[in-house]
């Protein structure tokens, strides 16, 4: 049976070799199950698809597409080209998710949804209520479909909208790319020389708005003194964090990199002790499951991926504010390794959170 994954989201996500993509791990678990898998991403003013196959034998299929903001729509007849008999729908908010269910009804193609975000945060008033007016379409066709929840808040919002065919389906994190680290913390430091007397504070992601970098640059100022801290992302704020940065005046030691290998990123992970997350609108979180995984205290403010993955107090933190997350770096608050290890081995793997869909698929099959 061939598997398609469909990812109809196009915009910064990250790119290839320097992101965790969802998509290509959720593809191996399956592939692991005895799938054929093809993972088709969009885009924008390619003349011609091009395949890519990965050495475990993933097919990636990057499709010519329209776009619309971060939403695509592309020649669906390259399901029928791949032979594939059922799809996952990366559904989340996408104005053509229904043009591609009317193309699989049509051809016999069975299809779920997998959803991560209910509605439209767009800062933009008149474009927010635009998306969820499409939304409410959306949820006309979920309530007549299968449907996977990535966190208990979209399973909740879910069945709030009348969907009853839902179950929760979590993000998982792909062991396969990770990286044996067999130093010990005090030799990771002075491999990446990072020093040895502070406790080191991460920030992983796209320094744009949702991610709310500068409530960092605050932390950073009033724990510059005790705490080294290490930044890895650009984007649109890069302007906006380097002059926080050149504000604090020398008061506090840092290191930004702006980008790095996802398999060199790893033991920036090891080496550190917290994780620092402000994004309150956190869909799921790849980087929580990674720094966790490595047995780095997550300190989170709360949102539907942290609030999903993280256990308050025994595999990471969960806080209002910036102010709370301060107070945890200062009263040093560091969880036990193993419990935030245990947390996602046992639980936030994608070989464990795709036995769901494979009951639904082989159900059908």
């Amino acid at each position: 049976m061939t598997l398609g994954i469909v990812s109809l989201y196009y915009g910064q996500s990250g790119k290839a070799g320097f992101y965790n993509k969802q998509e290509i791990g959720l593809a191996r678990a399956m592939k692991a199950r005895g799938y054929s898998c093809v993972v088709f991403y969009p885009v924008k003013d390619a003349n011609i698809a091009k395949e890519e196959v990965t050495p475990d034998g993933i097919t990636i299929v990057y499709c010519p597409a329209k776009t619309l903001g971060v939403h695509s729509r592309y020649d669906w007849n390259v399901l029928l080209k791949y032979h594939v008999d059922v799809i996952q729908i990366g559904s989340d908010n996408q104005l053509f998710m229904p043009d591609l269910v009317r193309f699989c009804k049509k051809h016999g193609i069975r299809f779920y949804h997998y959803i991560g975000t209910l509605g439209s945060d767009s800062g933009n008033e008149l474009k927010r209520k635009l998306l969820n007016a499409l939304f409410v379409r959306n949820v006309r066709i979920y309530r007549q479909s299968k449907c996977f929840a990535k966190t208990q808040a979209v399973y909740d919002g879910l069945r709030r909208l009348g969907v009853e065919d839902v179950e929760i389906m979590p993000v998982g994190l792909d062991t396969s790319i990770i990286p044996e680290i067999p130093e010990s913390q005090e030799e990771l430091r002075k491999q990446l020389q990072l020093p040895q007397d502070r406790q080191i504070v991460l920030f992983v992601g796209r320094m744009d708005p949702y991610k709310r970098p500068l409530e960092l640059l605050e932390l950073m100022k009033q724990l510059g003194q005790t705490h080294f801290f290490v930044l890895i992302g650009t984007g649109s704020m890069d302007g906006e964090v380097q002059a926080g940065l050149d504000a604090l005046e020398g008061a506090c030691r840092y290191r930004w990199i702006k980008q790095i290998p996802n398999v060199e990123i790893h033991k920036y992970y090891a080496a550190s002790d917290y994780f620092v997350n402000f994004n309150d609108q956190e869909i799921f979180g790849m980087s929580i499951l990674e720094a966790m995984y490595h047995g780095c205290t997550v300190v989170a403010v709360h949102a539907p991926g942290p609030d999903m993955i993280v256990e308050n107090g025994v595999s990471g933190w969960l806080v209002e504010d910036t102010e709370k997350v301060m107070r945890l770096l200062m009263g040093n608050m560091m969880l036990d390794k193993g419990a935030c290890h245990q947390r996602i081995s046992g639980t936030f793997l994608w070989e464990k959170t795709t036995e769901r869909a494979v009951e639904w698929v082989d159900a059908r099959g």
